[in-house]
């Protein structure tokens, strides 16, 4: 039989707000996940030319651009199984929906709790694992 080895999920998290982040990484740093920050599109767009990350939270309002632009400039030169989760304090139905149908994996409200966070993000890394198996076919 050969052996599998598990492979770390690389996260990385857009936000503004560094205090996010902390809270993101401490829920998340118990699991088989390796979480990385951008306070910014600019730093993400550095951190993402070097890094192949499994999943993106993106803060879907920060400033200079917001995060559903940000998905946008990114989603056509991201690879096809990279997720994308937005996290937002607001609740904006449209812009939501309009966001989910151009390929946003899920969205997290503000303020959320760690069993929701854990359990989106565990969703989210079952469901990418399936799409890096169906694509190896």
């Amino acid at each position: 039989m050969e052996k599998t080895t598990q492979r770390h999920c690389n996260i990385l998290i857009i936000d503004d707000d560094a205090n996010i982040y902390k809270l993101i990484k401490l829920n998340l740093e118990s699991e088989q996940f390796q979480v990385f920050y951008a306070k910014n599109g600019r730093q993400a767009q550095t951190l993402m030319a070097g890094n192949n990350f499994d999943l993106i939270l993106i803060d879907l309002l920060m400033p200079e651009i917001d995060g559903l632009a940000l998905f946008r400039s990114f989603k056509q030169d991201l690879p096809v199984n990279t997720l994308i989760i937005l996290i937002t304090a607001h609740v904006l139905e449209q812009p939501l929906m309009t966001a989910v149908e151009e390929g946003v994996y899920d969205i997290i409200q503000k303020p959320f709790t760690a069993n929701r966070l854990k359990l989106t993000i565990r969703n989210a890394w079952n469901y990418k694992l399936l799409l890096d198996e169906g694509l190896k076919r």
